[in-house]
């Protein structure tokens, strides 16, 4: 064991530890500057009370059961299910803008109803129980998944671009939009029924790309601060390491 640090070292110590500290500090309140940023942009751009440059003109008004076909998952019932073992989503692995297959599990499918379940790229995920509206788009990471009946599946009827959709499923949680549609029991839940009936508005194809854009581009600016924040924690942890234990000495 070497000698203990003096108190120049100790206040060195200190102050390399304090601007890493700073810098955690200055990146979280840029995330959060970020974030509201975005929740501002998403009320004004999808309820069109502020318009993106070159688009005009009224949007229609819809439901989400005119513009996409709205179809509940497969029961899960162990006792009763019969068919071939296949993987599938349940409610837990829908998250937010990303679907977890880290953990997925099997249910036996009749062939009759592989059709009818299997999930396609672009499918729109919606929970319909625990979290309401959660929400993420599949992009097929598995040649072949199915998913249960915790799970909306929405596919477009007409010209509603998904990921506006999701964009619009985000705020309207945020706003407690959906709680006028949600079942409540023990746990709130979204029929299908209810779901169809919930209006929305609908922009030009070409506005909803460019809405979809936008959030997009805050997204990425969003990951990018939180990857670099994790590294800055990261990087902490390593210093404190290195310098509390005397491996690394700074004078």
């Amino acid at each position: 064991m070497g000698a203990p640090p003096t108190l120049a070292e100790q206040k060195a110590i200190a102050a390399a530890l304090s601007d890493v500290d700073a810098l955690l500090g200055a990146l979280d309140r840029l995330i959060a500057k970020k974030r509201d940023l975005k929740q501002a942009a998403m009320q004004q751009l999808l309820t069109g009370q502020n318009r993106l440059p070159g688009f005009r003109g009224h949007w229609e008004v819809s439901t989400v059961g005119r513009e996409f076909d709205i179809q509940l998952g497969k029961m899960l019932d162990t006792d009763k299910n019969t068919g071939s073992p296949k993987t599938y989503l349940g409610n837990k692995d829908v998250q937010w803008g990303r679907i977890d297959i880290t953990e997925l599990r099997t249910m036996l499918i009749p062939e009759s109803e592989l059709e009818r379940y299997r999930l396609c790229p672009g499918d729109l995920l919606v929970c319909e129980g625990g979290e309401v509206g959660r929400a993420a788009i599949w992009e097929a990471p598995l040649a072949e998944c199915y998913y249960q009946k915790a799970l909306h599946r929405l596919r477009p009827s007409k010209a509603l671009n998904p990921r506006f959709m999701l964009a619009l499923l985000r705020h309207w949680t945020a706003h407690n939009h959906l709680r006028d549609y949600v079942s409540q029991t023990s746990i709130a839940h979204l029929t299908r029924e209810k779901f169809a009936q919930v209006p929305l508005l609908v922009p030009t194809t070409e506005e909803q790309a460019a809405i979809v854009a936008v959030l997009s581009d805050f997204d990425a600016e969003m990951e990018a601060l939180e990857q670099r924040r994790s590294k800055t924690q990261l990087l902490k942890q390593g210093m404190m390491q290195e310098l509390l234990t005397g491996r690394t000495r700074l004078v």
